[in-house]
C-alpha cells in the first residue's frame, strides 16, 4: 500500500470519527486492509508524527490513552457535520418526512441542513403520507443505509438496483421517497418505463447507478397510490368541543382553509377515495360533514391545489361524486366498528 494512500485513509477516518484513540485509528485500517504489511504498521506512528508536524492532526491524552484528532486551524469543525453512514442514515430519519405546517414554518432550515449533508435536491424529494400524523416507529424499522444510499441516487438523478431477500434484483428510476402510514416506499419508473412503487421492506441492499435521462414529478405534487382519488370537502364542530387553551391553526393534516363563524369552527379539506384515507379519518373530531362547494373550490384555486394533487377535480360534480363514494366506505367501516362493540363478545388474548 503506498503512503499517499494510508495518508488519506487516515485524514478520511478523521473526519467521520472526529476524536478517536490512536490504537483504534490503527485497527481501524487494519480492517480496511490498508496496512498489509508488518512495515506499514511499524510506520502507522511514523505517517501519524508527520502529520502532526505538518499541521494537519493534533493528538491529546485521555488518562493513558493517545487522541487523535485534526487540527482545527487545518480543517476547522465550525458549520461542518463528519458522520459515518449509518450515523448520517440514523439521523436523516429523525429529519425526513414532516408535516405541512412543520415544513412551512421550517422550510428553509431544514433545506440548508439537508444542503449540508450534500443532499439538496433530494430533500425535495421526501414526502411524508399527507394524511399521517405519527408515524415514525415504523418506519425506524429501516436500515437508515439504505435512505442514505436512496438519496444519493435521487440527488444525481441515478437509477437504483434493490436486492430484495429473496435475491432477486430490480432497477428503478427513483422519483420520491415516502412515508405511507409509517412504512417507506420508493416510487419511480422501471425500465419498461412503468410508475411503480416498491416497499423497502424486504429489501436488502440499494445500490445507485449512474443512467442517463432524468424526469422527476414537479416538486409539492402528492404522489396518489392506485384506487386513490382525491376531492374536497369539509367538516364542522361546535366550539364547545375546542379544550385547548389555544385553537391551532392546522386542525388536521389534509386541511388547507378554516374559518370560525362565532359558533363552529369549519375546515376545508383534500379527502382521498379508498380505505386508507377513511381510516385516518375515524380519529377525527367533528359535529358535521360538509359537502364540495363552490367556496371550497375557489380557496384551492387560491392555494394552487390543483398543481399539488393531481387529478383533484375543478368541478362540483366531479368532488361530489367522489364524496358519496367516501361516504359509502366511511359508512361501511363505521358498521363494522359499531357491530363488533354490539356483539359484546371480546377474546381473551394473553
Amino acid at each position: 500500500m503506498t503512503k499517499l494512500t494510508i495518508l488519506l485513509n487516515l485524514i478520511k477516518e478523521l473526519l467521520v470519527h472526529r476524536e478517536i484513540p490512536a490504537n483504534e485509528l490503527k485497527l481501524l485500517l487494519q480492517r480496511r486492509g490498508l496496512l498489509q504489511t508488518e512495515s506499514d504498521r511499524r510506520m502507522f506512528y511514523y505517517y501519524l508524527r508527520t502529520l502532526e508536524l505538518e499541521g494537519v492532526v493534533e493528538t491529546k491524552k485521555k488518562g493513558r490513552i493517545k487522541v487523535v484528532f485534526l487540527s482545527p486551524e487545518f480543517f476547522p469543525y465550525e458549520g461542518k457535520v463528519f458522520l459515518s453512514k449509518r450515523e448520517l442514515g440514523l439521523l436523516l430519519m429523525l429529519l425526513l418526512f414532516p408535516d405541512r405546517a412543520y415544513r412551512a414554518k421550517f422550510g428553509a432550515e431544514l433545506d440548508r441542513l439537508f444542503e449540508r449533508f450534500g443532499f439538496s435536491r433530494a430533500s425535495k424529494r421526501l414526502y411524508k403520507d399527507f394524511t399521517a400524523r405519527e408515524s415514525l416507529p415504523a418506519f425506524l424499522a429501516h436500515p437508515g443505509e439504505l435512505l442514505v444510499d436512496l438519496l444519493t441516487a435521487l440527488e444525481r438523478g441515478w437509477e437504483v438496483q434493490l436486492l430484495t431477500e429473496r435475491g432477486t434484483v430490480e432497477r428503478l428510476k427513483p422519483l420520491r421517497v415516502l412515508n405511507r402510514e409509517g412504512f417507506v416506499f420508493v416510487y419511480g419508473v422501471d425500465r419498461e418505463g412503468r410508475r411503480r412503487f416498491v416497499s423497502l421492506d424486504g429489501i436488502k441492499a440499494v445500490t445507485p447507478v449512474k443512467a442517463s435521462g432524468s424526469f422527476s414529478p414537479p416538486d409539492g405534487e402528492e404522489v396518489l397510490f392506485p384506487g386513490e382519488e382525491p376531492f374536497l370537502f369539509g367538516i364542522a364542530f361546535h366550539r364547545t368541543h375546542e379544550h385547548r387553551p389555544k385553537r391551532p391553526e392546522v386542525f388536521c393534516p389534509v386541511q388547507y382553509f378554516e374559518r370560525f363563524d362565532g359558533e363552529y369552527f369549519v375546515y376545508y379539506l383534500v379527502g382521498l377515495t379508498g380505505d386508507r384515507f377513511v381510516r385516518k379519518f375515524l380519529t377525527v373530531l367533528y359535529d358535521e360533514i360538509i359537502e364540495p362547494s363552490g367556496d371550497m373550490l375557489r380557496q384551492a384555486h387560491r392555494r394552487r391545489l390543483f398543481d399539488a394533487y393531481p387529478g383533484l377535480p375543478r368541478d362540483l360534480e366531479t368532488n361530489r361524486q367522489r364524496f358519496n363514494r367516501f361516504l359509502e366506505t366511511l359508512e361501511k367501516h363505521v358498521e363494522l366498528r359499531n357491530s363488533a362493540i354490539k356483539r359484546k363478545k371480546f377474546r381473551q388474548r394473553g
